[in-house]
């Protein structure tokens, strides 16, 4: 009887010793496996088993001991949004940041008080500008913002003295600029991440990577034949808002540009008014 007792103590022991044994010999590299475990060593050693879990990365988080080298791989699915200046982060956080400080470029849309589709209204206004009957003060005109958004000073007497910028005498412009003697609208407007020129003897935007119009029309300034002030060209909208009001005193009229001369160069036609665009990437 006791011999027994003693024979079923030694095969308990020899059993949870051979759990022991097998939770330490088997799960281990079972573990390894399924978890892609690869070591540079030739074998492991007694403190590799001892320590093999530390040579694992927790999925709900962990803290390295030292750098990891990707070994040109990617790491990806980030946060977003980073969550201090030390975190990783994804390569359209990056993209949205240096597009937002990209910077931008502004144009005038002369004509109209509103900008074009996806572009920044700064201010809409009316055009002024000297009068057209005295040779005096400056000849380029400008966009005023209204009233209601600026901020004017009266002061003396003796000044540069601007009326508002009108349209001329009928016809003009070409169809679709009527009526004559209207107030000019314009409109500040900005341009996110990009650049603009105004290109002139053209509707069309097709020039390098400047595709993008921003407006069309045709080339206006004052007229030569009985103003004595000269003006500044524009290129005018031909969308053009005409709902500012009829002007009945004239102040700076504005017509079409035209060629009278082309020095015999095929394709500068005479007499026809000179179209515009502009043009942005």
């Amino acid at each position: 009887m006791y011999k027994n007792k003693v024979l079923l103590w030694l095969v308990i022991f020899l059993t949870a010793g051979s759990i022991f044994i097998f939770s330490l010999t088997v799960l281990k590299p079972v573990l390894a496996v399924f978890g892609d475990y690869d070591r540079t060593e030739a074998s492991l050693s007694i403190g590799d088993w001892n320590y093999l879990n530390d040579d694992f990365v927790l999925r709900d988080g962990d803290t390295m001991a030292g750098d990891i080298n990707m070994n040109n791989n990617g790491i990806n699915n980030l946060a977003v949004i980073p969550a201090d200046a030390t975190s990783a982060v994804n390569a359209g956080y990056v993209n949205s940041r240096i597009n937002s400080s990209a910077g931008g470029t502004t144009y005038i849309n002369w004509g109209r008080a509103d900008c074009a589709a996806g572009d920044t209204l700064l201010y809409g206004g009316f055009g002024f500008g000297a009068t057209y009957s005295v040779m005096s003060g400056g000849d380029n005109d400008i966009c005023i913002q209204l009233p209601a958004d600026a901020e004017f000073a009266h002061t003396g007497l003796i000044a540069d003295r601007m009326y508002p910028s009108m349209s001329g005498g009928s016809p003009w412009m070409p169809s679709g600029y009527d009526p004559a003697r209207s107030f000019v609208r314009c409109a500040v407007c900005y341009r996110n991440q990009s650049a603009c020129y105004t290109g002139y003897g053209t509707h069309n935007c097709n020039k390098g990577n400047f595709t993008d119009k921003a407006y069309d029309g045709y080339v206006a300034a004052g007229i030569n034949e009985s103003h004595t002030l000269s003006r500044e060209r524009n290129c005018v909208n031909r969308n053009f808002d005409n709902t500012g009001g009829a002007a009945t005193t004239w102040g700076a009229a504005w017509y079409g540009s035209r060629i009278e001369n082309n020095f015999g160069q095929a394709g500068y036609d005479n007499l026809v008014f000179i179209r515009c665009a502009v043009c942005c990437n």
